[in-house]
């Protein structure tokens, strides 16, 4: 969760055989190495339990390095830092996986906005709010003999009414809440691009950035033209949502283009134009 600093859970580990999201980013002789993206530790994968498969001609089809990806907790005792993890055990339906980790970037997305509508660092509220739901959404689901991997987001709908009861400023709560109740909007910043350094240039620096982009987006190129002006020119119209991202992510963007532009011999003369639709 890049626009965290701290794990998204506040549990050491995951459960054993919990869903859990990875980036492999070595690849040895018999094995992977990773990183936790929602807890703090490393992940251990064999080669055997990635695939059944009894040859492979390419590894990195099956586990690209430094993607996203979901894979099954096998064995929590690997090490005292690290899990193994499987590939091949992941029967479970695709579509609800992605469900789950999909609404828990939608809530970082919401933290992350109501963070800067009361001008306070989202680690700080994450810790005081968060945290304290994730530990009774657990308690609740062991008093209740229920799935602990049950969202956090899916709790928080639940249970509004008691969390807002429950913490003794209920501001980011109600924040929460008003934020849910919100219809989905698109976002969209139009930039105008002159480049003196060739259309590839421009291309792979436009590419660069957006490997930093962790929300879903598309990037169109097109032309706009001025309100009462019959001239047009060439933009790239960069669209979000309002459900997984923020206006941070397009000032990220635009500030992260515009920067590194001017070292490529490349003008930004139309920046950050908003609209939402």
């Amino acid at each position: 969760m890049s626009q965290l600093t701290k794990p998204f859970y506040n549990a050491t580990k995951p459960d054993k055989d919990e869903i859990v999201l990875v980036i492999f980013t070595k690849e040895e002789d018999s094995y992977f190495e990773g990183t936790l993206v929602e807890y703090q530790g490393k992940v251990f994968l064999r080669k055997e339990d990635a695939t059944k498969k009894k040859r492979v001609s390419s590894w990195n089809n099956i586990v690209p390095l430094n993607v996203e990806k979901y894979a099954k907790v096998y064995d929590l005792d690997f090490a005292s830092d690290t899990i193994q993890v499987s590939l091949t055990h992941l029967d479970e339906d695709l579509t609800n996986i992605q469900e789950h980790f999909s609404k828990n970037k939608r809530l970082v997305s919401l933290m992350v906005t109501i963070s800067f509508q009361l001008n306070t660092n989202v680690d700080t509220i994450w810790e005081s709010v968060i945290y304290k739901i994730n530990e009774k959404r657990i308690n609740f689901n062991e008093e209740n003999d229920e799935n602990t991997y049950l969202n956090i987001l899916d709790y928080i709908m639940n249970n509004i009414e008691h969390l807002k009861e429950s913490f003794d400023d209920n501001k980011v709560i109600i924040k929460i809440e008003k934020m849910l109740e919100e219809k989905s909007f698109k976002m969209l910043s139009t930039i105008g691009i002159i480049s003196n350094n060739g259309v590839e240039n421009t291309t792979n620096l436009i590419r660069n950035i957006l490997e930093d982009i962790t929300c879903k987006y598309s990037l169109k190129y097109s032309y706009y033209k001025k309100k009462n002006d019959t001239k047009t020119f060439p933009v790239y119209l960069f669209e979000t949502s309002s459900e997984d991202s923020t206006e941070e992510n397009h000032t990220n963007f635009i500030k992260n283009l515009t920067d590194k532009a001017i070292n490529s011999n490349i003008h930004c003369f139309e920046k950050c134009k908003k609209s939402s639709t």
